[in-house]
């Protein structure tokens, strides 16, 4: 083995120790943030101490094995397999609870169960009124009397179609509304995550990893993935010929090649309403 002096030996423990303690320190804040939402489990990266030079009294029979550990960063434990699969589960989730909602507000209005005579809707029995009359009236033509009748069941028939079309532009407008609202939703977590990349990219220049920033970063993701089927992907930029820092882009998932980018980087969208929905 390597020749160490006393000295070198109690460096080699001291470091053990300091590498102990930072790995301590890192699994206790892990137990403290357990409920925290969004918090990604850490892990303290160690790597080895080694000579750069030949020891003093080195000979060929020594074999140089390093001189301790060292703490080198912090990293992350996330798996994005996993945050692929749950974001595709949101976006169906979110996708489906939209529709449940417009579905709602339409069965309020059209409900036809039980509402009219017997097992009749309301629109249904009054079809059936009409249908009645007119059949009377075939066999009695030319009666005043049956004339009116037919004339009132029309007429009725008439005021229901109009109450459901109030009613159905009603809930129209509830639905833009809630549409409006929801965009309105989206572009502030576009804009928080581009000012959360800007963030990111700056620390990954001076050298930090910002990984609660990466926390808060990976929640709105979460979020938006709830409104937008989303493709979320992480590459390498070059500031210059020494250094990389990640770049996050997010696209709107199954829109062809190239995709629809709503994150590039520092850079970011909005979506807006047609013109034809915002009426």
């Amino acid at each position: 083995m390597a020749v160490i002096g006393t000295f070198g030996s109690f460096t080699a423990a001291r470091l053990g120790i300091y590498a102990s303690q930072s790995s301590l320190n890192v699994t206790g804040n892990n137990i403290a943030h357990i409920n925290t939402k969004g918090y990604t489990r850490q892990r303290m990266d160690l790597y080895s101490l080694n000579s750069m030079g030949s020891p003093r009294y080195a000979n060929s029979f020594n074999v140089d094995i390093g001189y301790g550990v060292l703490s080198h960063s912090v990293s992350q434990l996330r798996d994005p397999y996993l945050d692929i699969l749950y974001r595709n589960e949101q976006a169906s989730v979110g996708a489906y609870e939209a529709r449940l909602d417009g579905l709602k507000q339409l069965s309020h209005i059209l409900d036809e169960v039980g509402d009219g005579d017997g097992e009749f809707g309301i629109l249904e029995a009054q079809f059936n009124d009409l249908k009645r009359q007119l059949q009377i009236l075939s066999l009695n033509a030319g009666g005043e009397e049956y004339d009116t009748t037919v004339q009132g069941a029309a007429d009725k028939l008439c005021k229901y179609f109009n109450n459901y079309a109030k009613s159905l532009a009603k809930a129209k407008d509830t639905l833009t509304e809630n549409l409006k609202g929801d965009v309105g939703s989206v572009n502030t977590i576009l804009t928080q995550i581009r000012d959360l990349n800007v963030q990111i990219r700056e620390a990954g220049i001076h050298g930090d990893s910002a990984l609660e920033l990466r926390d808060a970063r990976n929640v709105l993701i979460d979020d938006l993935s709830s409104y937008i089927k989303i493709d979320v992907r992480y590459s390498l930029e070059k500031v210059d010929e020494y250094k990389d820092v990640e770049k996050l882009t997010i696209s709107i998932a199954d829109t062809g090649t190239p995709p629809i980018e709503l994150i590039n980087g520092i850079y970011g969208t909005q979506l807006s309403m047609p013109e034809e929905a915002a009426k």
